[in-house]
């Protein structure tokens, strides 16, 4: 019964002409043949699926060719290896005598490494030389390593060393001093998606080459990575085109996630929900969704700056006219925060809806520019209080209006010093209504739309309420009312009735603003809210000392 290869298989290169984007290596291993000159010990290191044990095994069958003096006599017109002399074809059967392939993955230990070395010393039986190829050569231990030292650094003459590995940091420099190293860079795209359209025409593969394209990009440089999914396409739908990659990949369709994109960056959270349930994003794999979100960011970053990028250029460009690059960047250091965290964890969908909420909040352009006034308001502020007493008479609040917006205002002065730009944002759009003597509490409304911080001011009260208790003079309270904009009335359906105090020298307070004491929230446990705000919105938080 014959047995049928795979694609990945069945196309594997042969001779050193069909190695696939490996030029420079072949042409060393070539002109090595060629003058003669055969080292003991060779190192092919790269990425996986670009060639390295493919071109160890050609190479093997080209040193072991019967061919080999013609080619070292007419090499432009000989292929090496032959594929027809009894080497060669022995090396295709996979019984060749001469050549011992080792998996270092499953024979790591010090007694595998003397086997080889007890058999090394018996002299080949077809062929000129006798080939170690050692594949995953990272794999053996430390031990084994010292152990082959000897034997790398003068082997028989009749025996030749080829390491295989896709992490030569793992290769001790003992050994690797002791080979002639080879490196393999990804296979270009290019030259993948012909391979790609060859190997579909031969087997006649229905294709598009948009799909071949999408094929290379996702393999990401693996030759055999690109066979294999181009074969799973193969055997699931008729045709190998961009639209049956993307659904075996579990991949969301581009025009969709950058409508998502545009969303997000309204900072409009019920609009993002309603978009992820609509499209049903759990039906995508949320590890393929974030690298094609992550790579959405970087174009528009790259578009920002008027970069040249092929990639959805008018479709980003549109979402991106009015958005300051602050905002891409925060949304780009969020998606690489919950890159691990997806990896990981067993509820991926939650954790990446999780991610489209915290980027949802993000700085938006006006909270950037409140930011930036902020930043503006301070150096100002210090250049006055250099020539201004640190002392300010306030007086005691009362209701009527065209004395009530003064203490806030100075609430909103100190605030800004906290270099917390959330909370100062959050202030600066309240409104004082009313003071309560009685009861000791103050009446702010605040627009409906930042009714989600409710929570945030509760969490922040120790920041914040030291001031308002200075400029109060007492420990009055908050009552923050959201209200609509669009009437402008306040929900304080009842204001509170207070009688009007008259303004003598016991009601008068003096109020010293003390230096601001900067504090120190590197522990990440015992200030959790006060970090996760900082990762969104950078500043400095700060406490004021209260009399």
């Amino acid at each position: 019964m014959n047995q049928t290869l795979n694609l990945a298989r069945k196309w594997r290169s042969k001779h050193f002409d069909e190695i696939v984007g490996q030029e420079l290596s072949v042409r060393l291993l070539k002109n090595s043949l060629y003058k003669g000159q055969l080292f003991p010990v060779y190192l092919f290191s790269g990425q996986r699926g670009c060639g390295k044990t493919t071109t160890a095994r050609v190479f093997a069958a080209a040193i072991n060719c019967f061919s080999l003096e013609n080619f070292q006599k007419n090499p432009q017109n000989t292929i090496l290896p032959c594929l027809n002399c009894e080497s060669c074809k022995s090396m295709i059967s996979g019984n060749h005598p001469d050549f011992i392939e080792i998996d270092a993955a499953s024979n790591t230990g010090v007694d595998n490494v003397r086997q080889i070395i007890d058999a090394a010393s018996l002299l080949p039986v077809i062929a000129k030389k006798k080939i170690y190829l050692i594949d995953e050569a990272h794999m053996l231990s430390k031990a084994a390593f010292n152990a082959l030292l000897k034997i790398l650094e003068e082997p028989p003459t009749s025996v030749i060393f080829m390491l295989a590995t896709t992490e030569i940091h793992k290769i001790i420099d003992t050994v690797k001093s002791r080979c002639f190293q080879l490196f393999f860079p990804a296979i270009e795209k290019n030259q993948l998606v012909e391979h790609l359209v060859a190997i579909c025409t031969k087997e006649e593969i229905p294709f598009e080459h948009e799909g071949l394209k999408l094929i290379a990009q996702e393999s990401e440089g693996s030759l055999r990575d690109g066979i294999n999914l181009m074969e799973r396409i193969r055997l699931a739908y008729p045709v190998v085109n961009k639209k049956a990659i993307l659904e075996i990949l579990g991949y969301i369709d581009d025009t969709r996630l950058i409508e998502l994109f545009g969303i997000i960056l309204k900072s409009d959270i019920q609009e993002v929900l309603n978009f992820i349930n609509a499209i049903s994003l759990s039906n995508f794999t949320p590890i393929t969704v974030w690298k094609k979100f992550v790579e959405i960011i970087r174009i528009a970053i790259w578009l920002k700056y008027s970069a040249i990028t092929n990639q959805f250029p008018e479709d980003i460009l549109e979402h991106i006219k009015n958005v300051p690059v602050q905002k891409l960047v925060a949304m780009l250091e969020i998606a690489y925060e919950y890159e691990p965290l997806l990896i990981k964890t067993s509820a991926a969908y939650e954790m990446l809806e999780m991610m489209l909420i915290k980027m949802s909040l993000s700085p938006s352009f006006e909270q950037i520019k409140d930011i930036s006034t902020i930043k503006t308001t301070e150096k100002i502020a210090e250049s006055q209080k250099k020539t201004s007493e640190p002392t300010t008479v306030v007086k005691s609040t009362e209701s009527r209006p065209e004395t009530i917006n003064g203490p806030w205002a100075l609430v909103n002065q100190e605030i800004e010093k906290l270099k917390d730009p959330l909370v100062g944002s959050i202030f600066k759009q309240g409104k004082l209504i009313k003071t309560d003597l009685e009861n000791l509490k103050i009446y702010v409304e605040f627009p409906q739309e930042l009714k989600f911080f409710d929570e945030l001011l509760t969490n922040t009260k120790n920041v914040w309420k030291p001031i308002i208790e200075k400029v109060f003079g007492q420990k009055y309270e908050l009552d923050a009312q959201y209200i609509i904009a669009a009437n402008n009335e306040s929900l304080i359906a009842k204001p509170v009735q207070v009688n009007q105090p008259q303004v003598t020298s016991e009601n008068i307070v003096e109020i010293t603003i003390k230096p601001i004491n900067k504090l120190d929230f590197q522990d990440k446990e015992k200030w959790k809210i006060t970090n996760t705000l900082l990762e969104v919105f950078p500043g400095t938080v700060s406490q004021v000392e209260n009399n």
